[in-house]
């Protein structure tokens, strides 16, 4: 009988599971790795406020393969609770804003305004799709977790890092990363908002 194949979510559960069963034996809670995440994006941040872009980059990436070590470790320990996924979620935030926060001290090309308006551009946007998440749920729209919308939160980190590589060597490379995050992040809160509309009149 042929061997079922899995689905991409099911497929990343279970590497995630083996590396989170490797990385528990370190002894470290899920808790403490995500406090630990947020310790080396601290220390991104002010590499970048430094202009070190490329180093900055380096502990921002580690700061982000640590997010995911939480989630594995809980998952690989029956640790999984309501707290540390909310701790998650709250540091999640603190990180993603220390780098919009760090890019204002860079010297960057402006890109049709202000660069520093389109870093507040994505920060707003970046906010409100977790805000409109939130919501969603707080106001009874939607009876579970809000999920939707073209750019995620991880895909925004992703591309960040990678804007902070490629622009340590070509600045305004990094100025269209942060103008068209800027747009696709608003982008993105308004079609979970769009949603959450649509799951409200579907229960009624």
């Amino acid at each position: 009988m042929p061997k079922k194949k899995l689905t991409k979510k099911e497929s990343f559960n279970k590497t995630s599971l083996k590396i989170g069963k490797v990385i528990s034996k370190l002894g470290i809670s899920p808790n403490g790795w995500t406090f630990i995440s947020l310790i080396f994006a601290i220390v991104a941040a002010i590499f970048i406020i430094k202009q070190n872009l490329l180093v900055g980059s380096i502990f921002f990436l580690i700061s982000i393969l640590l997010d995911l070590f939480d989630g594995a470790v809980a998952r690989a320990t029956e640790k999984v609770t309501k707290f540390g996924g909310f701790f998650d979620t709250v540091v999640d935030r603190y990180v993603e804003s220390l780098i919009i926060f760090s890019l204002l001290f860079v010297s960057l090309p402006n890109l049709f305004l202000p660069i520093y308006v389109w870093l507040f551009v994505l920060l707003f946007g970046s906010l409100m799709t977790t805000y409109i998440k939130a919501a969603a749920r707080e106001k009874g729209l939607v009876n579970e977790d809000l999920r939707g919308g073209f750019l995620g939160r991880f895909e925004r980190t992703v591309i960040i890092f990678l804007g902070l590589i490629i622009g340590s060597f070509i600045p305004i490379v990094l100025s269209w990363v942060i103008f068209i995050l800027a747009i696709l992040a608003n982008w993105a809160a308004i079609q979970r908002f769009i949603l959450a509309r649509k799951q409200e009149k579907n229960k009624k």
